[in-house]
């Protein structure tokens, strides 16, 4: 969280401690055309700064660090790599007003602050009173007052009104299938985490849950101001990303608007 220390201070607190910085493996994640090398964590002991996203730092996998300093002053969070990608790819500019329109529980609302550098104004909707609790608390706590809480359904707010009307980089990452969370029980950190999204079913559910991601993506475009979109899900069925996208660009009042598909993370 670089609202409260920087990579290269976080990185020397824990060389500090004993741990040992590492360069990323060459050819880590290379983009299409290049020859790219598995993907392996960092042994025992031992991390490296990700190329891809900015300010992330690759742990072992069973690292514990709940209790650490870092954590507790919010300095250091502790994500998942697939969870940082949408605010990476969003990429938000200092000073902007920012939406992340479905923010529960705040990992990406407070990466978003983040990454613009706190000058600016995230705000994060929540429609659930209990979860837009525990977004108020963890943005308070890790991004103070770079983010505003409105305790609010996204499809209920005016895209022409203030504040709303100002924002130009929507993040829209809704309730989805989650059909592309693996067995994390290897893999995680701690506790347990309130992902986004999640809601499960089949096929009929499958195609509910698209209507309504449709829905939201829509009215995500419809942001006068807004200069870029993106939408993210943790889901691996097409029906909810590529195709929600594609029904979204055909919608007349998006063609209207000139909205287009653009390379996410061309580097990846």
């Amino acid at each position: 969280n670089t609202l409260k220390a920087t990579a290269e201070e976080v990185a020397a607190s824990l060389c500090a401690e004993g741990w040992t910085q590492l360069d990323p493996p060459a050819g880590l994640g290379a983009a299409a055309g290049r020859r790219a090398i598995p993907a392996r964590p960092p042994p025992a002991g031992c991390f490296w700064l990700d190329p891809h996203v900015p300010a992330l730092l690759v742990l072992p996998p069973l690292t514990e660090l709940h209790q650490h300093a870092l954590v507790a002053s919010h300095a250091l969070i502790l994500q998942d790599k697939a969870s940082c990608l949408a605010p990476a790819a969003l990429q938000p500019r200092a000073g902007e007003a920012v939406i992340d329109c479905c923010a529960a529980p705040g990992n990406k609302t407070t990466q978003l602050a983040a990454l613009s550098g706190g000058g600016g104004l995230v705000i994060a909707c929540e429609r659930d009173a209990r979860r837009a609790g525990v977004l108020r608390r963890r943005a308070a706590d890790a991004a103070g007052a770079s983010v505003r809480v409105v305790q609010t359904d996204f499809m209920a707010v005016d895209p022409r009104a203030p504040p709303y009307a100002d924002v130009t980089a929507v993040q829209l990452d809704p309730t989805c299938s989650g059909s592309g969370m693996v067995e994390r029980a290897s893999y995680q950190l701690g506790g347990a985490e309130e992902e986004e999204g999640g809601a499960g079913g089949g096929g009929a559910k499958l195609h509910a849950i698209a209507a309504t991601q449709l829905e939201l993506l829509t009215h995500a475009l419809s942001f006068p101001a807004a200069r870029v979109v993106v939408y993210s899900t943790c889901s691996i069925h097409p029906i909810e990303n590529e195709l929600v996208v594609a029904a979204a660009l055909r919608a007349p009042s998006v063609r209207a608007a000139g909205w287009r598909l653009a390379p996410a993370l061309p580097a990846w």
